[in-house]
């Protein structure tokens, strides 16, 4: 006999059918063997630096979760390849706003942002993954965390 579902049971299992799935658009994790991929847009020979005036949030490794929009930062993209037990906190998930909390009313996008990633760092993440990967990006706030950084290749069409 089956019985129905509430509204709550089947969130729950669609929650946690999505976070098998990779998401669209980010890297795959390939458990032990890769970790997450970022790409970086710089500009050659020039060594200037998007700044803020926060100098902790200006340390950060700065990178976006696709080539296109680290495109909008330079035309010569890196691929930043993390450590396969690098953890990163996604915003959007519960687990986000468990250890950063929520945007709070009046905070600006750099407040906000910088309150985030002190807060992920502290509870032992890697980097954090922003939803406006064009703004903000990924900050990625140890640099202990990424494998290697190489040029990015575009992939040939056709294969």
């Amino acid at each position: 006999m089956r019985t129905k579902k509430t509204a709550v049971q089947l969130n729950r299992e669609i929650e946690k059918a999505l976070a098998r799935q990779p998401r669209s658009g980010h890297a795959t994790i390939k458990p032990k063997q890769q970790g997450a991929i970022f790409y970086r847009g710089m500009v050659p020979g020039d060594p200037r630096r998007i700044t803020t005036g926060a100098t902790e949030w200006d340390s950060y490794l700065f990178v976006t979760d696709t080539p296109e929009n680290a495109r909008w930062y330079g035309p010569s993209i890196e691929e930043v390849v993390l450590v396969p037990e690098a953890r990163v906190l996604y915003e959007g998930t519960r687990e986000f706003t468990h250890v950063a909390g929520r945007w709070k009313r009046g905070e600006s996008l750099l407040d906000y942002a910088s309150r985030a990633a002190r807060q992920a760092r502290a509870a032992g993440y890697d980097a954090v993954h922003f939803k406006a990967q064009t703004d903000v990006g990924t900050a990625i706030m140890r640099r202990e965390a990424v494998a290697s950084r190489r040029a990015y290749v575009v992939p040939r069409e056709g294969g």
